[in-house]
């Protein structure tokens, strides 16, 4: 509700000041919207790429292009009547005959956007020109006093009779999430005649700045990233050759943040590698019933005839949890039929997007009346962003628990074999 009457008095404010300057564009009030917008094109950008949603990525890349194109062509405002800027008028300084205006502003979460002292001249509040001093009469230097006392009271009082205006641009910048802040004018008015402008500054009086929108969303390749990097300290360099013609006494002095950020930290693949747990789902052949003991391993006797459907789940950077419940006929004269269910803990590496190594400490019961303990080593091959094949090899405790002897060595009842599983499945996120 503030914010809506916030912009209500602004459109109002602007009506009443006769807006009538040279603006090349539309004035917008705020353009926080904008950047909302924007970043949430971002997310939905990456998003369909995880998804491999090459149309709706496309459409939503053109639709960013225009966000862009808006938020880069219109004008926006900010008014010390709504607080976004503030100012203190210092007394009347009779060597430069100004007035030294502080202005401060708070400015998408920054107070450090625009900061600029203006050098408000006499004419400006008095309409014509001041005389020199040491050349007036007594007569006119007491009216000179008399004003200055008037206007220092005028300009320094709790509510002064001036008001600014600062317009402005945005563009996107160097960083993810990163947008430059681009003073167009300042304008002081004077409220008691009217809102009228009676001094401005122009853009190469000014600085620009840099602000960040968090969290940051990137969506550009390296390449992309460069190319807009070189442009813009193109654009900076000009603004400093601008400002330095205006104000030799600055010359050869650098403008802030003229550097960029160095790319040590920036991934050049197109497609750069997300370090997370293993989030799958995967359906397992494997010879679960039918493993041998080590002693007696033969590979060639392998048979895959157990059907697994396993779920992992990954959280943090490397580990995930897995549950599987699977089945198989142990004797086809018999129809005697197996189920077997469990859970484990696993870790997993992301390499290049390609392949997931991965181990895998898993508990399972088998209807035999088995516990299986398994320790597994196994590898996703992974297609795209989605699809995966993998493989898995297991050493395991097999417990017959009917056999189950306590007067055994607990380890003696034990029996270890080999298992192995191959399998199909995808990426849920």
């Amino acid at each position: 509700m503030k914010r809506k009457l916030r912009t209500i008095f602004i459109l109002f404010f602007l009506c009443q000041a006769g807006f009538s300057q040279n603006i090349e564009h539309d004035v917008v009030v705020n353009p926080e919207q904008q950047i909302q917008e924007i970043e949430k094109i971002k997310t939905q950008i990456l998003n369909a790429r995880d998804l491999n949603d090459t149309e709706s990525e496309k459409l939503l890349i053109s639709q960013l292009h225009k966000n862009y194109e808006q938020l880069q062509s219109n004008n926006y405002v900010a008014l010390s009547a709504t607080n976004e800027l503030s100012f203190q008028v210092l007394p009347f300084d009779s060597k430069d005959l100004t007035w030294k205006i502080i202005v401060t502003s708070q400015l998408f979460d920054s107070s450090s956007l625009f900061n600029q002292i203006v050098d408000l001249p006499w004419e400006a509040i008095h309409g014509t020109k001041l005389a020199k001093i040491d050349k007036m009469t007594p007569k006119e230097y007491a009216d000179y006093a008399s004003h200055v006392i008037l206007y220092d009271k005028m300009l320094m009082d709790e509510n002064p009779n001036i008001t600014l205006r600062l317009i402005y641009q945005i563009s996107p910048w160097n960083d993810a999430s990163e947008y430059r802040f681009f003073p167009v004018t300042l304008e002081v008015l004077r409220t008691d005649y009217n809102n009228q402008v009676i001094f401005s500054l122009q853009k190469e009086d000014f600085n620009s700045a840099s602000f960040n929108v968090y969290p940051q969303v990137e969506i550009r390749t390296f390449a992309q990233i460069e190319k807009e990097r070189s442009q813009n300290e193109k654009i900076l360099s000009k603004e400093l050759s601008l400002y330095n013609k205006k104000h030799p006494s600055a010359a050869n002095t650098k403008l802030p943040e003229q550097s960029y950020k160095k790319l040590d930290k920036i991934n050049t693949e197109k497609n750069p590698v997300i370090q997370k747990g293993r989030s799958t789902v995967t359906l397992n052949f494997s010879d679960y019933e039918t493993t041998q003991q080590l002693e007696n391993f033969t590979g060639s006797n392998i048979g895959l005839d157990n059907i697994n459907v396993m779920l992992s789940i990954g959280f943090g950077k490397f580990f995930f949890l897995e549950a599987d419940v699977g089945g198989q006929v142990k004797d086809i004269s018999t129809n005697q039929f197996l189920i077997n269910i469990g859970a484990g803990l696993g870790a997993c590496v992301n390499i290049a997007n390609i392949f997931r190594p991965f181990i895998l400490i898993s508990e399972d019961y088998v209807t035999s009346e088995n516990l299986i303990t398994r320790f597994s080593a196994g590898l996703d091959l992974m297609i795209g962003k989605i699809f995966i094949i993998t493989a898995n090899y297991g050493f395991n405790m097999d417990l017959s628990i009917p056999a189950f002897d306590a007067n055994k060595n607990f380890f003696d009842n034990f029996t270890q074999v080999h298992s192995f599983s191959v399998g199909l499945g995808f990426n849920y996120k």
